[in-house]
């Protein structure tokens, strides 16, 4: 998983030059930071379940949060409720019924996919253009589509198919791979 995180880290800094100069590009950068954050911290330390759980739950959070914001064009106050419902409900169902704690990241990530959907199809009918920060967050929302048929709800049952945490990782590099490529091209563009 250090090449992915690597990669990701690398779409975070170049999210965050260009949300320097486009408050448009704030969103990804905070997306792509918190989710990134919230892995390194699972990875490097032994915490209780309820809290390792609770960082995994806020990366799909973080991307309906992006879509809201970029692709719905939502304020800041009225983009959090969805993400916010999303993560509270799955973490709230995981510890008070320990039979859906092993769903509770698909279910978080399937709720995220939905909400995803309903920003892209509002962007789609809008007559705004794509530009890097709406494309990065079309390619967030498709990262998470291609997510869900990876071992996220059921890491034993893929690992026994041989897959394991490896569709994870490839997922997160190959999305992290077409963002640095987007925003590295943005910037250059900008420089020339």
């Amino acid at each position: 998983m250090i090449v992915p995180r690597l990669i990701i880290g690398a779409a975070v800094v170049l999210a965050a030059v260009i949300a320097r100069r486009d408050a448009a590009h704030r969103p990804l950068a905070w997306a792509l930071g918190g989710a990134l954050a919230g892995d390194v911290v699972r990875a490097a330390l032994e915490l209780p379940p309820q809290v390792e759980l609770a960082l995994y739950l806020a990366a799909p959070a973080l991307s309906a949060w992006c879509a809201l914001r970029v692709l719905a064009g939502l304020t800041p106050w009225a983009a959090p409720a969805a993400p916010l419902a999303i993560w509270a409900a799955a973490l709230w169902l995981a510890v008070a019924w320990p039979w859906f704690w092993p769903h509770a990241p698909l279910a978080a990530h399937v709720a995220a996919v939905v909400v995803q959907g309903a920003a892209a199809v509002s962007f789609w009918r809008s007559p705004r253009t794509a530009g890097v920060s709406e494309t990065c967050a079309l390619v967030l929302a498709g990262g998470d589509v291609v997510a869900l048929a990876g071992p996220l709800g059921f890491p034993e049952a893929w690992a026994k198919l041989g897959w394991g945490w490896a569709v994870v990782a490839a997922q997160a590099g190959v999305m992290g791979a077409v963002l640095v490529f987007l925003q590295g091209r943005a910037l250059m563009r900008e420089e020339a």
